[in-house]
Protein backbone atom coordinates (compact mmCIF):
# COMPACT_ATOMS: atom_id res chain seq x y z
CA UNK A 1 0.00 0.00 0.00
CA UNK A 2 1.29 3.39 -0.96
CA UNK A 3 2.18 6.08 1.47
CA UNK A 4 -0.09 8.79 2.07
CA UNK A 5 0.89 11.84 0.60
CA UNK A 6 1.78 14.17 3.36
CA UNK A 7 0.33 17.10 4.49
CA UNK A 8 0.37 20.33 2.90
CA UNK A 9 3.27 22.53 3.84
CA UNK A 10 5.38 19.62 5.54
CA UNK A 11 6.43 17.69 1.86
CA UNK A 12 9.99 16.46 2.37
CA UNK A 13 12.95 19.00 0.36
CA UNK A 14 13.80 18.11 -3.11
CA UNK A 15 17.52 16.43 -3.78
CA UNK A 16 18.86 17.74 -6.49
CA UNK A 17 21.26 14.67 -7.97
CA UNK A 18 23.77 14.76 -11.47
CA UNK A 19 24.31 11.74 -13.49
CA UNK A 20 26.74 9.18 -11.79
CA UNK A 21 26.37 10.70 -8.13
CA UNK A 22 25.07 9.59 -5.11
CA UNK A 23 22.70 11.43 -2.62
CA UNK A 24 20.97 10.40 0.84
CA UNK A 25 16.66 10.96 -0.11
CA UNK A 26 15.28 10.92 2.97
CA UNK A 27 17.85 7.94 4.21
CA UNK A 28 18.11 6.06 0.76
CA UNK A 29 21.21 6.00 -1.39
CA UNK A 30 20.34 7.45 -4.50
CA UNK A 31 22.49 7.73 -8.29
CA UNK A 32 21.05 8.19 -11.08
CA UNK A 33 22.94 5.94 -13.60
CA UNK A 34 21.57 7.56 -17.36
CA UNK A 35 19.10 9.14 -19.09
CA UNK A 36 16.41 6.51 -21.09
CA UNK A 37 14.77 9.11 -22.24
CA UNK A 38 13.87 12.68 -22.46
CA UNK A 39 11.07 13.69 -24.26
CA UNK A 40 10.39 17.42 -22.80
CA UNK A 41 8.65 19.87 -25.06
CA UNK A 42 11.43 22.57 -25.57
CA UNK A 43 10.93 26.33 -24.03
CA UNK A 44 9.08 28.59 -26.29
CA UNK A 45 8.21 25.97 -28.45
CA UNK A 46 3.76 24.84 -27.99
CA UNK A 47 3.63 21.03 -28.06
CA UNK A 48 0.54 18.83 -27.25
CA UNK A 49 2.30 16.81 -24.94
CA UNK A 50 4.44 18.47 -21.94
CA UNK A 51 6.51 15.28 -22.30
CA UNK A 52 8.74 13.28 -19.72
CA UNK A 53 12.36 12.29 -18.50
CA UNK A 54 12.88 9.15 -17.42
CA UNK A 55 16.34 8.26 -15.61
CA UNK A 56 17.81 4.38 -15.09
CA UNK A 57 18.28 4.70 -11.25
CA UNK A 58 19.80 2.45 -8.59
CA UNK A 59 18.76 2.90 -4.69
CA UNK A 60 20.13 1.52 -1.81
CA UNK A 61 18.20 1.11 1.52
CA UNK A 62 18.15 -1.09 4.74
CA UNK A 63 21.90 0.12 5.58
CA UNK A 64 23.00 -1.31 2.31
CA UNK A 65 21.60 -4.62 2.53
CA UNK A 66 18.59 -3.81 -0.45
CA UNK A 67 18.77 -2.48 -3.63
CA UNK A 68 16.58 -1.91 -6.74
CA UNK A 69 17.37 -0.83 -10.21
CA UNK A 70 14.69 0.49 -11.93
CA UNK A 71 13.36 3.47 -14.44
CA UNK A 72 12.26 6.36 -12.81
CA UNK A 73 9.75 8.52 -14.85
CA UNK A 74 8.90 12.22 -13.75
CA UNK A 75 5.96 12.28 -11.44
CA UNK A 76 5.73 8.73 -10.70
CA UNK A 77 5.32 7.71 -7.28
CA UNK A 78 7.94 4.19 -6.55
CA UNK A 79 7.41 2.16 -3.87
CA UNK A 80 10.76 2.22 -2.09
CA UNK A 81 11.58 0.60 1.63
CA UNK A 82 8.41 1.77 3.63
CA UNK A 83 7.57 5.09 1.29
CA UNK A 84 7.63 5.93 -2.18
CA UNK A 85 10.55 7.60 -3.95
CA UNK A 86 9.40 10.27 -6.92
CA UNK A 87 11.28 11.73 -9.69
CA UNK A 88 9.84 15.06 -9.24
CA UNK A 89 11.59 17.32 -11.89
CA UNK A 90 14.51 17.68 -14.02
CA UNK A 91 17.10 20.40 -14.99
CA UNK A 92 18.38 22.07 -17.40
CA UNK A 93 15.69 22.90 -19.20
CA UNK A 94 14.86 21.31 -22.20
CA UNK A 95 15.72 23.28 -25.19
CA UNK A 96 16.23 22.87 -29.07
CA UNK A 97 20.00 21.90 -28.37
CA UNK A 98 21.20 18.58 -27.18
CA UNK A 99 21.37 18.62 -22.98
CA UNK A 100 25.01 16.81 -22.60
CA UNK A 101 24.61 14.05 -19.80
CA UNK A 102 27.19 15.95 -17.53
CA UNK A 103 24.67 19.13 -17.25
CA UNK A 104 21.74 16.61 -16.50
CA UNK A 105 20.44 16.74 -12.42
CA UNK A 106 17.65 15.38 -11.31
CA UNK A 107 15.16 16.29 -8.20
CA UNK A 108 14.01 13.10 -6.15
CA UNK A 109 12.33 13.05 -2.79
CA UNK A 110 11.19 10.33 -0.77
CA UNK A 111 7.90 10.20 1.34
CA UNK A 112 8.33 7.99 3.91
CA UNK A 113 9.94 6.81 7.88
CA UNK A 114 12.65 4.49 6.76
Amino acid sequence: MPAPAPPVGSEPALTWIALGQTANVGGLQVRPISVAEDSRCPQGVQCVWAGRVVVQTHVTYASGSKHIERLFVTGERVPVADGTLTLVDASPPKTTAEIRPADYRFAYRFDGGL
